[in-house]
């Protein structure tokens, strides 16, 4: 009986399943043990090197907000939201009091100038006769030269109103300034009704959205990593593929970071001022993805502890980015390190246990 006992409990005792091996604790400078862990090495994959807060800024012809260059009362409008339009087109007519009276003095002191130029000539041949003072010529070209002023004057509020010279006739006759379309694009928005009268400083009258090239301005806290590729991922809409080489860079003296211009791949249509993120990937291979605690440093520079046999072995890397624990590094000699290799988490510790706790 005593040994159909012992031999139950020994048939017990093996069948119950042996513990799991832990890492062993391995002693710090005498103090309390750690434990020597190991963290597989991977592809880098999507992962992104680093993010950035980026903008869409507009460049020339990419949005225009026309508005009357003089007080205007609205007498006409001829486009609505959803028209597309060239530059030049009409968008409205407005009668502007000020911009008919420089029509009115371009107009009128064309033929008086050509009078008293006419008269200038006349004084001049009667001076040399000596039957005109010389006194009468000069207040005959002072005349001419205040009515050569009055038309400069003129000219310049309507070159202000896109009013060219040849067109100042046309428009004193009809009474309408014409209000055009500066670039090629769509109508966004309308805000003109007839019979209101507008003031240079208010609001838009017409907005038009163009389809001129856009950059975007993406500030980072340091240089931008080479051998990348750049993807926008905006506040609202899909993500923009960038050009891998950025239009111009330049550092904000206020406060040290780098601000970078980067033009879309492809020609797009995005809001002037749209907020988003500049997404800066990898774009070449041999780059992994190891934790970030996995880095050692030394006199020469970073590495990791490979896990080998007998001993683990220290490879030398570069260390691309740190985010969330996670670092992208490039293995400085190629091959040491691949996708599947095991690494110390903590290589500090590691380098401080006795031989053999690689645990």
């Amino acid at each position: 009986m005593v040994c159909l006992l012992a031999t139950t409990i020994a048939c017990g005792e093996r069948s119950e399943p042996e513990p799991a091996v832990e890492p062993e604790p391995v002693a710090e400078n005498g103090g309390a043990p750690s434990v020597a862990r190991w963290a597989e090495v991977r592809v880098a994959g999507d992962r992104a090197l680093l993010e950035a807060p980026a903008r869409v800024v507009a460049g020339p012809g990419a949005m225009a907000r026309v508005a009357p260059p003089f007080a205007a009362r609205v007498l006409e409008v001829r486009v609505a939201p959803g028209d597309s339009v060239r530059a030049g087109d009409v968008l409205l007519e407005a009668s502007m009091p000020e911009v008919l009276d420089a029509a009115a003095i371009w107009v009128a002191g064309g033929r008086r100038l050509a009078l008293r130029e006419a008269r200038q000539d006349e004084l001049e041949a009667l001076r040399e006769e000596g039957l005109v003072e010389q006194g009468r010529v000069f207040e005959q070209a002072a005349s001419l030269a205040d009515l050569g002023a009055e038309r400069a004057r003129a000219l310049a509020i309507l070159r202000a109103a896109g009013v060219s010279a040849g067109r100042a006739a046309a428009v004193l006759s009809r009474g309408s300034v014409p209000i055009v379309s500066p670039i090629d694009g769509v109508v966004s928005r309308v805000d003109a009704r007839i019979g209101e009268v507008r003031d240079p400083a208010g609001e838009p009258l017409v907005e038009v959205i163009g389809s001129a090239p856009v950059r975007i301005e993406a500030r980072l806290s340091r240089a931008m990593p080479e051998g990348t590729s750049l993807m926008f991922v905006p506040a609202i809409g899909a993500p923009v593929p960038l050009r891998d080489e950025p239009d111009a860079s330049a550092i904000d003296p206020a406060d040290g970071t780098r601000l970078y211009w980067i033009t879309p791949r492809e020609t797009t249509t995005l809001a002037d001022g749209l907020r988003g993120t500049l997404e800066v990937h990898v774009a070449r291979e041999g780059v992994l993805q190891v934790p970030a605690g996995a880095i050692g440093h030394d006199d020469e520079g970073a590495f990791v502890m490979l896990r080998g046999t007998p001993e683990p072995v220290r490879v030398r890397v570069r260390v691309l980015a740190t985010d969330a624990g996670i670092a992208l590094v490039e293995v400085i000699e190629p091959g040491a390190l691949s996708p599947g290799a095991q690494v110390a988490d903590d290589p500090a510790a590691l380098l401080r246990a006795p031989a053999g706790d690689d645990h």
